[in-house]
């Protein structure tokens, strides 16, 4: 079962990620930082 808590901005970011191909493009596309993506799939 899930957890109640689950974070869908974090899909979002391991989405985005797959779909502009690197962490960078990701943060340039969204208007974040690099590192903000890096702590978003990290987590």
């Amino acid at each position: 079962m899930f957890k109640g808590n689950i974070n869908l901005n974090l899909y979002k970011v391991f989405y985005d990620v797959s779909k502009y191909g690197s962490f960078s493009k990701t943060a340039e596309f969204t208007f974040t930082t690099q590192s903000a993506i890096s702590k978003s799939i990290k987590n």
